[in-house]
Formats: C-alpha cells, sequence, structure tokens
C-alpha cells in the first residue's frame, strides 16, 4: 500500500460500501416511515435487482481477493516476501473476508448462527485495521504519521457506532454513522495517497503550515461527507415519496390541518386578549372619572 494505488483501492472499497449502505438505509428507513412499520437495521443489505442473489457479499469477497492477490504480488522482491507493510494491508483485508462469509450463511442458511455475527465480524475487521494502522508509522515522517493518525480516528469513530447500532438496530442514526465513518475512511485513503503518493510528484512537507493544512482537510472530508449523506437522504425521500403518493397526500392535507388549526387558536388568541384590554380600558376609565 506504499503507493496511490494502494491507497485508492481500499479507499475506493470503502467508498463504494459506504455509498451503497447509505442509500439502502435511508430507504428502508422511509419506506417503514410510509408504510408504518416498525424500522430494523442490518449490517448488509439485498439488493432490489437481484433479490436471490446475495451481492454485496460476493462483491465483498471478489474486491477483498483483489486487495490480498494485489498486496502479496507487490510485497516480493527477488522471490522473497519483504514488505511487512504489505503484511499488515493483506492482514487488514482478510479479516473483512469473515464477514463476507457470514453474510452469505445467513443468506443460504438462515437461522443456522446466532443473530448479530455480521455486525461482530464487521467490528473485529475494524478493529483489527485500527489495531494495524496504530502500528503502522513506527519511523515515519510527520506528515504521514498525521494523515494515518486521522485515519485511526475515523476507523474508531465506525467501530462506536457500529458497537451502538448492534444494540439499537431500530435507531437510524447509528446505522448512517457506521456508514459515515466508512465514507470518511474511504475519502481520507484518497487524501492519503495524494498527499504522500501523489501522482503526479509533489508530496506534502514536513511543515508546520502543511500539517495544519491537513487539519483543516480532514474537517472538510467530515463536512462534504455531511452534505453527501444530506443529498442521498433527499433523493431516496423524493424516491419513496413517489412510491407512496397516497401517505404524502395524507400527511401534506394532515400538516396544513394542523397549521390552520394553530392559526385558529393563535387568532382566538388575540381575540380574547383584546377583549379583555377593552374591557380592562373601560374599568379604568370609569374609575378615572369617579
Amino acid at each position: 500500500m506504499g503507493s496511490f494505488l494502494g491507497h485508492a483501492l481500499p479507499g475506493s472499497f470503502f467508498i463504494g460500501f459506504a455509498t451503497w449502505w447509505l442509500y439502502a438505509i435511508f430507504r428502508r428507513y422511509f419506506e417503514a416511515k410510509f408504510s408504518r412499520r416498525k424500522f430494523y437495521n442490518t449490517a448488509s443489505f439485498r439488493c432490489s435487482c437481484v433479490p436471490h442473489i446475495p451481492l454485496e457479499a460476493y462483491i465483498k469477497i471478489i474486491l477483498i481477493s483483489i486487495g490480498v492477490i494485489g498486496e502479496t504480488v507487490t510485497g516480493f522482491r527477488d522471490g522473497r516476501f519483504v514488505n511487512l507493510g504489505n503484511g499488515h494491508h493483506i492482514t487488514m483485508f482478510s479479516f473483512f473476508i469473515f464477514n463476507a462469509i457470514i453474510d452469505l450463511i445467513y443468506f443460504h442458511r438462515p437461522g443456522l448462527l446466532p443473530d448479530g455475527l455480521d455486525y461482530l465480524t464487521a467490528i473485529i475487521g475494524f478493529s483489527v485495521e485500527g489495531c494495524l494502522f496504530s502500528w503502522h508509522l513506527h519511523g515515519r515522517s510527520e506528515i504521514d504519521i498525521q494523515v494515518h493518525t486521522f485515519l485511526y480516528y475515523a476507523v474508531i469513530c465506525t467501530i462506536v457506532f457500529s458497537m451502538f447500532e448492534y444494540f439499537n438496530r431500530n435507531t437510524v442514526l447509528f446505522g448512517l454513522g457506521r456508514s459515515m465513518g466508512t465514507l470518511l475512511q474511504g475519502t481520507w485513503f484518497y487524501q492519503i495517497g495524494f498527499s504522500i503518493h501523489n501522482p503526479w510528484g509533489y508530496n506534502m512537507e514536513n511543515t508546520h503550515r502543511q500539517m495544519m493544512l491537513v487539519t483543516m482537510m480532514f474537517c472538510w472530508h467530515l463536512g462534504a461527507i455531511l452534505v453527501f449523506t444530506a443529498i442521498i437522504g433527499s433523493l431516496v425521500y423524493s424516491s419513496v415519496c413517489r412510491r407512496y403518493p397516497d401517505v404524502v397526500i395524507t400527511k401534506r392535507n394532515r400538516y396544513d390541518e394542523e397549521i390552520a388549526s394553530l392559526e385558529l387558536s393563535d387568532t382566538e388568541e388575540e381575540t380574547l386578549l383584546s377583549s379583555k384590554n377593552g374591557e380592562y380600558s373601560k374599568l379604568s376609565t370609569k374609575e378615572i372619572s369617579s
């Protein structure tokens, strides 16, 4: 992974899966809301285009295999495996394949395994990733340590949201947090590639100015992910609304009625206050004349 391509590859994996999770979570949430069903989240999702195939699990296996093969091939020199950094990355990829295997078993043999192993294997995979990257930086430059430390922060956030989601599957926020943390990992992988393995030859230097810039860029990534999540949510909401037009019309009519009743209540209250003020003014005039 000591190259731009080595960072772009896992970055693309994380961005792709996080975007899919955001779409699937928003779709399930809005469909449950419109159909008045209870929302219940899962770690992985079926694709409606091929509901009889665990597409997400197969894609995980294929992409993880590509990552393991690529890191293995580039780790050899003169017939010997010498790049232990590649060994770290192979280990990281390998632990995520357990999650894909659990997805396959859940799909083809439902009820065979206990519930929640999909979350457990995902949390273990992210934990191994965080452990590897926390001990991945000995002897590196300060800017290299900084960008990888921010990646470690993103991994920790993903783990925390995943754990909360496991115990609160009826709450949409934790699933969105897990997806956003994964997306942040993906975009930051690309940022690391451009910062220290720039394909056009300009790498960031170990200066205070550059390190301050990296800190701001990490915050910009987080802000961009918030905007991206809002856009995905808006698009999914519009799509689901078109599938439930009667429910949308009913909700709008109910909302209009509530607004009208509130306005009527405000008008009645103003009328009552004005009448009371008038009576008070009359009483005050009589007291003065007497």
